[in-house]
């Protein structure tokens, strides 16, 4: 079976919800599903709260929405637009700022600049 990364869908998390209860194991659930092993028993850890009302037990929409709260949060890649573009050329030639500095005035004023450091 060729397996290809993606990222679970609400309905087999669902069907990992359901598969657990009765007991049946993360390796049994992946081949069931077509996943790794490793991405169940990276789930249920991220997705397990270790207090609170639904502590220890694994509960399919609170997984995905912490997810797709997660996937909203991360870095996006950023391209290098023509504004930044226009930019970095007025600050290398009439400021006479090297490429680091345009990247600590971008930084400072909280625009999504690009640089070769920081992906």
């Amino acid at each position: 079976m060729i397996k290809k990364y993606k990222q679970l869908t609400l309905a087999q998390r669902y069907k990992i919800e359901a598969y657990l209860s009765p007991g049946i194991s993360q390796t049994a659930i992946a081949a069931i599903l077509g996943v790794y092993k490793n991405n169940i028993s990276r789930e249920l850890c991220r997705s397990i709260p270790k207090r609170g009302q639904a502590a220890k037990t694994y509960v399919a929409i609170n997984a995905h929405s912490k997810a797709y709260k997660c996937h909203l949060e991360k870095r996006k890649h950023t391209r290098f637009t023509e504004t930044l573009k226009q930019q970095m050329k007025q600050m290398l030639s009439e400021k006479n700022y090297n490429t680091e500095l345009v990247a600590a005035h971008w930084k400072r004023e909280n625009t999504q600049g690009v640089s070769h450091e920081n992906p």
